[in-house]
């Protein structure tokens, strides 16, 4: 649905149980920035758009929260570019 590559700086639960195979209780994706920051990825993905609910996963933008100072340099890759 992508005309572009997209990058989520993604937070939260998914983000451990990614690294470390926990199980997954919920299914939402939580992310705090995305670039380019143009695209309405919640009414692409977002919980009640048609993607949620075909893949049972949406996507939540987290808006309000505590990041370390310069973050961005502390960001590990979590799917290499094809």
């Amino acid at each position: 649905m992508l005309t572009e590559p997209l990058e989520l700086h993604c937070i939260g639960g998914f983000v451990i149980c990614y690294f470390y195979g926990l199980p997954r209780t919920t299914g939402d994706i939580d992310y705090y920035t995305a670039i380019p920051a143009n695209l309405n990825l919640i009414a692409l993905a977002g919980e009640g758009s048609p993607h949620a609910k075909k893949h049972k996963v949406c996507l939540h933008h987290v808006a309000v929260t505590n990041l370390l100072e310069d973050y961005e340099t502390r960001l590990t890759e979590m799917v290499p570019p094809p």
